[in-house]
């Protein structure tokens, strides 16, 4: 399952970004995002996390159309 996962540099409740993302890359198909934030990011960073979002949603709609009809994606 593709996972998009936003860290906030300033983030008080997850803690040490690095951390954070040496945890995260352990998940198999993941993309991690890394801004300054606290931990409100889809709040504080509203545009950034949108538009972040639409495009990953977007780039996973192209592979699974690609997989599914045999095409490459790439």
């Amino acid at each position: 399952m593709p996972v998009l996962l936003f860290l906030g540099t300033n983030d008080k409740i997850v803690g040490d970004v690095k951390i954070a993302e040496k945890a995260g890359n352990e998940y198999p198909d993941i993309q991690i995002e890394v801004l300054e934030s606290g931990h409100l990011i889809a709040v504080e960073e509203r545009d950034i996390v949108n538009k972040k979002v639409i495009e990953f949603l977007e780039n996973k709609s192209k592979i699974i159309q690609a997989e599914a009809t045999g095409q490459s994606w790439i």
